[in-house]
């Protein structure tokens, strides 16, 4: 949904779903293509319901595979996202062996490459972005996992690492989806975890400034934990109050099945951390 409650971004669900579940039963042409030109990244009117296709797929492939696309295989796009102005938007590219985000004008002009690996983005600013993923951090000589700041420049490369895991987890283990909270000049992050081998889910707040964490929720899943399933599971999807000063989570903790609880904040955001 874009900044001004107007209008909202969306993919198409049915290439999507077709690349997941590998449902070969929708006769339709462009399922059939490696980058159609009907379809891609819509923009929906919120007051009338009339869409405009922003960006195509075909345009898409022409951008990412310059000496031309593969005859076999499925792009599709995945997790728009707007800037704070709702001036650019993300969007993630997906193919078998590709995996990445570009940013893209409000008009489907201007698309620029952000960063390879995207799983759960956030927005600090109109110029920054961050996920977590697997990346070179600035001065490294090596690629680690963590969470990491981008800058929408086209460069493609972390600008941050923010925080990283600091015993082994993988990926399942310690990515989150995660968001800066409005009105804090970036200071902190709300972010979670999937359930973990003990059946638990936590949920936290990161200190930007002092890089400490502020502990949430410790949440018992009774719901499904194999994580190789998509099947009944509830992962907590933080997300904010306009003011910032409440979160509200998804959790399954009392045996009711999907359920929706809130969390007052405020008095964390007035008695912030510090070293000492």
């Amino acid at each position: 949904m874009s900044p001004d409650g107007t209008s909202a971004l969306t993919h198409d669900f049915e290439r999507y779903d077709i690349f997941f579940h590998g449902d070969k039963n929708i006769d339709k042409i462009q399922d059939k293509e490696f980058a159609p030109a009907g379809t891609g990244v819509w923009k929906m009117n919120l007051d009338t319901g009339k869409a405009e296709l922003l960006v195509s797929l075909e345009r898409m492939a022409a951008i990412i595979y310059p000496k031309g696309a593969p005859k076999t295989g499925f792009l599709y796009f995945f997790r728009e996202g707007w800037n704070p102005s709702g001036t650019r938007f993300i969007a993630f590219v997906k193919a078998e062996g590709l995996n990445k985000a570009y940013s893209i004008a409000s008009d489907g002009s201007d698309v620029r490459y952000l960063y390879h690996g995207p799983s759960h983005h956030a927005w600090r600013d109109d110029d920054y972005i961050f996920d977590f993923g697997t990346h070179t951090p600035p001065g490294a000589d090596a690629a680690r996992s963590g969470y990491f700041l981008f800058k929408d420049d086209g460069s493609g490369k972390a600008k941050e690492l923010l925080w990283a895991p600091t015993v082994s987890g993988g990926t399942w283990g310690w990515d989150g989806h995660g968001s800066y909270l409005p009105g804090q000049g970036g200071n902190w992050v709300v972010s979670d975890t999937y359930v973990d081998a003990r059946g638990y889910q936590y949920l936290f707040l990161h200190h930007v400034p002092t890089k400490l964490f502020v502990p949430l929720a410790k949440l018992k899943s009774t719901l499904l934990v194999d994580l190789n399933s998509d099947c009944c599971r509830v992962d907590t999807h933080p997300r904010f109050s306009r003011d910032g000063r409440l979160v509200c989570i998804d959790a399954s903790i009392e045996g009711l099945g999907r359920q929706m609880y809130v969390i007052d904040i405020g008095y964390i955001l007035d008695n912030p951390p510090n070293r000492r």
